[in-house]
């Protein structure tokens, strides 16, 4: 299920883009992931895990290595939209002993946030802001933390005009006022710039950036006892020149001997050293020139006491170790960790030790998640392995490539016609899955379902079809995590992960009590213990380049063309892509065809029709594939086309968006844009989430298009209700639609008390079921058949409601009852 709230809240900072001119390489600030060791209530088996914290989909998460494995995600925000953008920069720190604390920028406010917990204790604090005022920073922005001896910390931070500030505290007291420790005259660094904290020698706090001006790694410094900040000055007069808030890191060797990293203008990563207060040494090339992005973000850990590690991903995705003894004139490496397209060309990186005998790196991979390289000891580094579920950013996937010519066709003015319901005939047919049902999905490792959307498949001209359904969120039974607390929250280390998506199909083609079975696309996987054998789980709908689809992803919208099955996704962003399969039964990954659309059509409906039959679409001829498609500020419902044919695959350089009609003395033109920012508003849509399913009924000549207009009773949407109705829409043609149709309303459709089942029911995810929709020409109905979630109770619903056409010809009924009596067979839905 997805909630446009969560992306507009999350649409925040990203890894680096593919490598720019330096001069023009527009940085970015993460996604940047903190770890420290501290007492958790989640690895009982170790005394004080490593966390990993970071900011996900859906809020702000955790995860924690326990000795044999990572378990996460765990969010520490429970209620309410989230308010931090996904991916954001986060630092950690123990303000003292037994106190961890977490420091963030609020998005709305700019303003550093904390959250914190105690050792012992597994409830988060907060969050709350640490200072009562402060120049703001912008959402996602760096933020950097050292210690000035035992008992005082220090937070540095870039606002939004460029200069760096600072709060420290002493202990459990209070923030300090924010001090400046850059000048104001010329934005002296980049705003929300990569900075780094390190105290240098004991006492000694330093700040290190790339400034904007000069492009040169400046350091700021403050000894015990002093009242301001110092600096900011160069570190060496031969730095060579790097992009305004490149990424930066530092590590150090017994004996306050210090190295700081970065990757300059050449795309070398770099490093200065120095020892104590002694001045700066001049840069050393570790790498070769062209190694990675210029700017590109940095980490550095220390393997054993005499060793030092600094990761960067290189062009090809490919994250790079290189190493140097305490002793060693000279940097080694690169080991080559992952392999080529792996992650993003410089894309965040974290390093730091999970135990005295254990170094771990972490790298968010291209599927957005984060993934962790380790070494025990001076062994051999191992992974990657992913450590959570939860998605940190879009996933690596490049733009596919637009058309560029816009086309105009004349075609019949539109005809506008209606619709109404039928009174009384919304109807559950059956609860379709869950306990006691045809489908009660537990021997797949499944409890509860929602949303559905569906098509009929043909893998040959001659095969009788099958209706697949790609539902939405699954949750979890005690087949897979016996001991599984569910929550609603925990997002354990296990496969399936909670809330993945499953694939259903069902031969079926007549309705029975309960609906209808279907089968589950399953994976067998040993059981535990692995005495017991093997055990059949659901196998998750799984996309190339996305992977597993989680919490607030989920399919949009499928459809069936040339032995193929098309499926429209939305990922996190929100982003929508297309994917595709031609054995969609077994438990394969689907291919990834191309993105999308991240404005107007993130929630996508699509229909095969013949091009013919429809006189607005941009050609006549052959196949084509319509969309609707919600989304875009304001929110509405837009149109999209593309041509089919058999024998190769949707291009995105043939979509074309409808972009408005005029009348003309040759009839109406109906004009189509390649640009998506072009495409019309079909008709407004009340802001919110809600599902789209679209058909075409060949036999009225009609369109019905269903949504929802209500909203969960958690949300603070103040323009839907948590009662509000299941809605229609029909048309002849598709730029003009009858006002909205209520074919369920929760206070009229009473069916029969039992399908309203709690205080946290509302009505979404309403998605047409073409292979058992009819066509009743007698009485001018449509027989409309749809899936339907509510929520409470989490699992899918088969619900009838019919629709009077009082616009179809009486001379096109007649013939269909004529055609009817003939045949014995009500009149479907086209299947394409």
């Amino acid at each position: 299920m997805i909630d446009p709230r969560t992306f507009l809240a999350s649409s925040g900072a990203a890894l680096l883009a593919a490598p720019l001119a330096a001069e023009a390489m527009p940085l970015d600030f993460g996604p940047k992931i903190a770890l420290i060791r501290f007492q958790g209530d989640r690895a009982p088996d170790v005394d004080e895990p490593l966390h990993a914290l970071f900011v996900a989909a859906g809020g702000f998460h955790y995860a924690v290595a326990a000795r044999d494995s990572w378990v996460g995600s765990f969010p520490l925000q429970r209620t309410g939209p989230p308010v931090w953008p996904m991916g954001a920069s986060v630092a950690a720190f123990k303000q003292g002993p037994d106190q961890l604390t977490v420091l963030y920028v609020e998005p709305e406010s700019g303003q550093l946030n904390a959250q914190w917990r105690f050792r012992g204790h597994a409830e988060w604090n907060g969050p709350a802001p640490i200072l009562p005022s402060h120049p703001p920073a912008p959402s996602g922005g760096s933020l950097a933390v050292a210690a000035q001896g035992s008992n005082r910390w220090f937070v540095v931070f870039a606002d939004k005009t460029g200069n760096l500030f600072s709060s420290g505290v002493d202990g459990g007291a209070a923030w300090t006022k924010a001090q400046r420790l850059t000048p104001s005259l010329d934005a002296f660094a980049e705003q929300g710039s990569n900075v780094v904290a390190i105290e240098q020698a004991p006492g000694l706090v330093s700040a290190l950036f790339v400034a904007k001006s000069s492009r040169r790694v400046h350091v700021c410094w403050r000894e015990t006892g002093d009242l301001a900040w110092n600096g900011p000055a160069p570190i060496h007069s031969l730095l060579k020149p790097a992009p305004p808030g490149a990424g930066i890191a530092a590590a150090s060797l017994p004996g306050d001997r210090w190295w700081v990293f970065y990757v300059d203008d050449s795309g070398t990563l770099t490093a200065n050293r120095v020892t104590g207060r002694d001045p700066w040494q001049a840069p050393e090339a570790i790498s070769v020139s062209n190694t990675a992005p210029p700017g590109a973000l940095v980490a550095a850990a220390n393997q054993t006491d005499w060793l030092i590690n600094v990761f960067v991903v290189d062009r090809d995705g490919v994250l790079r170790l290189y190493w140097r003894a305490q002793d060693a004139t000279q940097w080694s490496g690169p080991l080559k960790m992952t392999p080529p397209g792996f992650t993003t060309p410089g894309a965040a990186v974290t390093a730091a030790k999970q135990s005295d005998d254990i170094t771990v790196v972490v790298v968010v991979a291209g599927d957005g998640r984060p993934y962790i390289c380790w070494v025990v000891g001076t062994g051999q580094w191992q992974g990657p392995a992913r450590i959570s579920w939860s998605r940190l950013m879009r996933a690596d996937v490049s733009d596919a490539a637009a058309g560029e010519k816009t086309q105009d066709i004349y075609g019949p003015f539109p005809q506008s016609v209606t619709g109404s319901h039928v009174p009384k005939s919304t109807a559950r047919i059956a609860q379709l899955t869950g306990p006691g049902t045809l489908n009660p999905l537990d021997p797949w490792g499944g409890y509860g379902v929602d949303l559905g959307a569906s098509t009929d498949h043909k893998t040959n001209p001659s095969d009788p079809g099958r209706l697949y359904i790609f539902s939405g969120d699954v949750t979890l039974c005690d087949l897979l995590e016996p001991d599984a607390v569910r929550d609603g929250f925990v997002d354990p280390d296990r496969y399936p992960p909670w809330d993945a998506d499953l694939v259903a199909y069902t031969d079926e083609g007549v309705l029975r009590k309960g609906g209808f079975a279907f089968r589950v696309v399953s994976d067998l996987v040993r059981a535990q213990p692995p005495a017991q054998g093997f055990k059949s789980i659901y196998h998750p709908f799984t996309v190339e380049r996305l992977g597993l689809l989680g919490t607030d992803e989920g399919p949009t919208g499928a459809f069936s063309y040339d032995g193929r099955v098309y499926v429209f996704v939305v990922a996190a962003g929100p982003v929508s892509y297309l994917a595709t399969s031609d054995q969609p039964d077994q438990p394969h990954t689907f291919a990834l065809r191309f993105k999308f659309s991240s404005d107007k059509f993130w929630q996508v409906a699509p229909v095969v029709v013949r091009n013919a039959d429809h006189p607005e679409l941009p050609a006549q001829t052959g196949d084509g594939l319509v969309m609707i498609g919600q989304g875009g500020y304001p929110e509405g419902v837009h149109l999209a086309w593309m041509p089919l044919a058999e024998g190769r695959l949707p291009e995105r350089a043939e979509m074309l968006f409808y972009a408005g009609a005029t009348t003309t003395d040759r009839g109406t033109r109906y004009r189509w844009s390649p640009r998506e920012e072009e495409a019309r508003n079909l008709f407004a849509m009340v802001p919110g989430y809600t599902a789209v399913s679209l058909a075409w009924l060949p036999a009225p000549a009609r369109w019905i298009v269903v949504y929802s207009r209500a909203k969960a009773p958690w949300d603070s949407n103040g323009d839907r209700s948590p009662r509000g109705p299941i809605v229609a829409r029909v048309a002849a043609n598709l730029t003009s639609w009858s006002d909205e149709i209520v074919i369920y309303d929760p206070a009229r459709d009473r069916l029969n008390g039992v399908f309203w089942d709690g205080k946290r029911s509302w009505a979404y995810g309403a998605f047409i079921i073409h292979r058992f929709t009819s066509w009743s020409p007698g009485s001018s109905e449509i027989h409309l058949r749809f899936l339907l979630s509510l929520f409470e109770p989490y699992q899918l619903q088969l619900v009838e409601s019919r629709i009077h056409l009082p616009d179809v010809p009486f001379w096109r009924r007649v013939v269909q009852v004529f055609i009817q009596f003939l045949t014995r067979e009500t009149f479907k839905v086209d299947r394409g």
